[in-house]
């Protein structure tokens, strides 16, 4: 079994990314991820969906968790480490991906 550790880096508050230029949002909707908060660490288990993750997130991240998973990685980055994020144009979130186990 391969376990791999999601860990929340930063949620973006829409002011950061639009400033003055904020887009509308729809009414009772929060400038920041409603579900994800920094620090927050999840695990999944064979790339499986971790309990009390983003659904949205995780469809945003599966690449980068597969490539993690296989051991794989980037240019430049340590085997098995990831950065990705989630694409959520209004409040993205940044996320840490780590391969647990060899």
């Amino acid at each position: 079994m391969v376990r791999i550790r999601i860990t929340v880096l930063k949620t973006f508050d829409t002011k950061e990314i639009y400033g003055n230029n904020m887009p509308e949002l729809p009414s009772g909707w929060s400038t920041t991820c409603p579900r994800l908060k920094a620090g927050d660490v999840f695990v999944s288990e064979d790339g499986a969906f971790p309990q009390g993750f983003c659904s949205w997130a995780f469809a945003d991240i599966q690449r980068d968790l597969t490539l993690v998973r296989f051991n794989c990685g980037f240019p430049g980055m340590p085997r098995g480490v990831i950065y990705s994020a989630c694409t959520d144009g209004l409040r993205p979130v940044l996320f840490k991906i780590e391969r647990l186990t060899e």
